[in-house]
């Protein structure tokens, strides 16, 4: 299982793996967390799921992933103080 927490600001100390896998939506901060299967080869999406879609059009988004193990462990992709940015791209 894989975790994503998209958000409109860069945090200054990234959250704690288990705070992105357990944490709830945030509507008003434009954070908001996805759970799906992981993605392989670039292959995928992720759905953001929000009435107010339209006020993050031309937005960068920054996003930390963590994935789940069989273990029940849970691992950051990547280096959590440099999370991957990306301009919105709005879809109907």
């Amino acid at each position: 299982m894989s975790y994503y927490l998209i958000s409109t600001v860069k945090y200054d100390i990234a959250p704690a793996a288990e705070d992105i896998a357990y944490l709830e939506s945030e509507y008003g901060d434009y954070v908001f967390v996805h759970e799906g299967q992981e993605l392989s080869g670039g292959q995928g999406g992720i759905t953001i799921e929000t009435p107010n879609i339209v006020n993050l059009i031309g937005e960068t988004l920054y996003v930390y992933m963590v994935l789940e193990t069989q273990d029940g462990k849970l691992h950051y992709v990547g280096n959590p103080e440099e999370p991957f940015s990306f301009k919105v791209q709005i879809e109907a």
